[in-house]
């Protein structure tokens, strides 16, 4: 007798829930503790060379975040961060009319560029900052709506889903 995976994807083939999840074997493939992937490469020009450096784009995944009355602020552990960043190191983009969220952070001692992106964000922001500590780097949002909980950081719905 089959494992209820392998059931499940038997009776529901590629439309079972657990299609995506499978290995070829029929096990369920990990997809947790992956190493950082490459996502793209983008030439930075620094202000003493006349050709441009190429860095690394890696995801950031490890974060930790907390809903206030009129802020939500996202924590990234980077040790250091205070005497290593310089302000112009970290760019925050707001997207798709505050609800989209690009943070990027030039990271010159390990030739990296460091990235968190979330499309949909549980409501519509208005304006972001960031401070440097010595462990961390702290952004915070303004929320458009201050009478709104967060739930969630990013919304699993629509961007209309309010």
């Amino acid at each position: 007798m089959a494992n209820a995976l392998q059931a499940n994807i038997q009776k529901g083939g590629q439309n079972s829930y657990y299609y995506a999840h499978s290995d070829s074997s029929g096990g369920l493939r990990s997809t947790l503790g992956d190493a950082p992937r490459l996502l793209e490469v983008v030439p930075i020009q620094s202000s003493g060379s006349s050709s441009p450096s190429v860095r690394p784009i890696v995801p950031i995944s490890n974060f930790a975040w907390s809903d206030a009355d009129k802020f939500v602020k996202i924590y990234f552990d980077f040790e250091g961060a205070s005497t290593i960043l310089k302000e112009e190191d970290i760019t925050i983009s707001l997207k798709n009319e505050g609800r989209g969220l690009e943070i990027r952070i030039v990271n010159e001692s390990k030739n990296q560029v460091l990235l968190f992106k979330r499309e949909r964000l549980h409501a519509t922001v208005t304006a972001v900052k960031a401070k440097r500590f010595e462990k961390r780097v702290v952004v915070t949002l303004t929320k458009e709506d201050a009478e709104g909980t967060w739930f969630e950081l990013e919304s699993k719905g629509g961007v209309d889903d309010e």
